[in-house]
């Protein structure tokens, strides 16, 4: 039986997943299987996978029902005493899957490991990294998981087998905060370790939440509706700061994608709103410099913000805690 079973859900994943899954290979811990779930792909997923020479790979597949319900049907044939998830378009560094399982055995409170991420931004010339926040939250992080999604994306963590069954499954109403949903329900049962490293490489391709925007906004007002039903009432108060930080994020969503006015615009409406839920969010930095962002976007004319807006784009890193929404198939 393999220590490990590592879950990659793929949906129309051709031209990422071998990189993916040889990202798993490189690992400096050997004892792991791994189970790719093709989500109903549409392009040749599927037979890239099948054709890699890897006897602890097993190929799966199911009617596209969306990443909870693949990761879903994973955990169902996974063996391994801890799981792992990672994206069919992002990567680990060689010693990911060592050093969090390492932290677990020498940390025998804790139910789940996270890493810190690297989050690629791809430009039409080539790929932007920017460094997540160095978070170093352990112990119970149920409050700082209620604010936002510092872990940041589905491809982070590993997890006790045992504590995962005990949360329940990824829930498919949550969708693109499923991640999310599911860390908090793990942090409500058991305590979370930190390593303090960079990696997870978490890619996210241009274009790819241009449309999305306002729906991956409902789609997290859900679940922080959900998330804050549970939440025990000492913590109620919380609230304000996580609609904040939501409305913060989106905001960056339709500076970093919207080209038009009316985005522009959306995005000035959500940073007013984040304001207006918390008012001591003007003093973060990203707070600061979305709102410089909008101003240039705002008075500068078209052709002038976007040349301004390239210049300042290293230093917009993403250090949102809720920067792990995403839409995924």
């Amino acid at each position: 039986m393999p220590i490990i079973s590592v879950i990659i859900p793929a949906y129309n994943a051709a031209k990422t997943i071998a990189e993916t899954i040889d990202a798993v290979r490189q690992q400096t811990i050997a004892d792991w299987e791994l189970i790719v779930v093709n989500d109903g792909s549409t392009d040749n997923t599927s037979e890239i996978v099948a054709a890699i020479d890897e006897p602890r790979l097993k190929l799966l597949s199911s009617a596209n029902g969306g990443v909870a319900q693949a990761r879903n049907l994973g955990i169902a044939k996974a063996r391994g005493t801890y799981i792992a998830f990672l994206d069919a378009d992002d990567l680990w560094v060689a010693d990911k899957l060592e050093r969090q399982f390492q932290a677990l055995q020498q940390t025998p409170k804790a139910i789940a490991a996270y890493s810190w991420t690297y989050f690629m931004d791809e430009q039409p010339d080539g790929y932007v990294y920017h460094s997540s926040p160095s978070y170093r939250y352990e112990g119970d992080v149920y409050p700082q998981l209620l604010q936002g999604d510092f872990i940041h994306s589905g491809s982070n963590i590993l997890v006790c087998r045992e504590a995962l069954s005990q949360a329940g499954e990824f829930d498919a109403n949550c969708n693109g905060c499923e991640d999310w949903d599911m860390w908090l329900r793990l942090a409500a049962i058991g305590h979370f370790v930190v390593i303090p490293q960079h990696q997870i490489l978490y890619r996210r391709a241009v274009g790819s939440a241009t449309s999305n925007t306002e729906q991956m906004y409902q789609q997290a007002l859900f679940t922080v509706e959900k998330a804050y039903r549970a939440a025990p009432s000492h913590l109620q108060y919380l609230r304000s700061r996580t609609e904040a930080n939501l409305h913060l994020y989106i905001a960056s969503l339709y500076l970093q994608h919207g080209q038009d006015s009316e985005q522009t615009q959306a995005a000035g409406q959500h940073l007013r709103w984040s304001i207006q839920k918390h008012l001591p969010i003007l003093r973060q930095s990203f707070m600061q410099k979305l709102l410089l962002k909008f101003a240039l976007r705002y008075f500068l004319p078209p052709e002038t913000g976007r040349k301004v807006f390239e210049r300042l784009r290293k230093l917009i890193a993403t250090d949102n805690p809720l920067a792990g929404i995403r839409s995924k198939k």
